[in-house]
């Protein structure tokens, strides 16, 4: 099996906001911190990335690098300050993953962006992409009511 389950719930899931269908498939789920699976245009898996969030990217810093501050900045354009610093390319680090994968798709690709974060890394992304606020639990009601 490739993935956990809720890599499956989203991916029956991508069925119904790209083809609107819902297939059946399997049920489960458990919170990950960005997953972003590339999906061609006849939904067949390309492969995918479990990236670390934002928290973890900052709490490593802080561990594993002169104990840099464990707090939260702000996302500028040109931080002039380590805790902004800090912010901004944990946030760059994010979105620039997503936008590779997202090129690696090719054409026709589309982005969904997912999760409690996912409103931050949109406002990041020089790509076309659309926000679902909980592609996981979507996904498991549309298998309850298939």
């Amino acid at each position: 099996m490739v993935g956990g389950l809720d890599f499956h719930v989203v991916w029956e899931n991508l069925s119904y906001f790209f083809l609107g269908r819902y297939p059946k498939g399997p049920v489960g789920g458990v919170a990950l911190t960005l997953y972003l699976a590339v999906v061609s245009l006849a939904l067949s898996f390309l492969g995918g990335l479990i990236l670390p969030g934002v928290d973890l990217m900052r709490f490593v810093l802080h561990e594993h690098t002169g104990r840099l501050p464990l707090q939260e900045g702000r996302f500028v354009r040109a931080p002039r300050n380590t805790i902004d610093a800090i912010e901004t390319g944990c946030r760059h680090a994010q979105a620039g993953a997503v936008e590779r994968m997202f090129r690696i798709a090719g054409t026709g690709a589309q982005c969904l962006v997912s999760g409690g974060a996912g409103n931050a890394l949109i406002e990041q992304l020089d790509i076309p992409c659309r926000y679902v606020e909980n592609l996981v639990l979507e996904g498991l009601a549309r298998i309850a009511l298939s």
